[in-house]
């Protein structure tokens, strides 16, 4: 029996490489995400542990990739809260509910003569 060449590509065959492409997918769209804060760095931990056999002939290997994302960033609104026929009534209201925006207006050029 002729013995594999192991790599990163034929560990598990090919679940760490599988991992490790998962892994990086999450990465990927969290930093596309616009929720999350694109400063934070983001990481992928590959570990492979190498658990041998009393005969130190062989051992297994246990193969996993972990991804260290950004957390989306907070949503903070205004809740406002009061008694309306006899009952606690709260309501969440947008600023653009609020208020209308004024129509816009070109300005108007004035010619000054002389």
């Amino acid at each position: 029996m002729e013995l594999e060449h192991v790599s990163l590509e034929t560990l598990g065959k090919g679940a760490a490489q599988e991992k490790f492409e998962f892994a990086l997918k999450e990465v990927l769209a969290n930093i596309r995400d616009p929720n999350t804060n694109w400063k934070t760095k983001r990481r992928i931990t590959l570990t492979i542990d190498f658990i041998p056999k009393e005969n130190r002939a062989e051992a297994d290997l246990v193969t996993n990739a972990v991804s260290k994302l950004s957390p989306t960033m907070p949503v903070v609104s205004t809740i406002f809260f009061g008694v309306k026929d006899g009952q606690m009534q709260a309501a969440e209201i947008r600023q653009d509910e609020l208020f209308t925006p004024e129509k816009e207006t070109k300005p108007t050029l004035i010619k000054k003569e002389g």
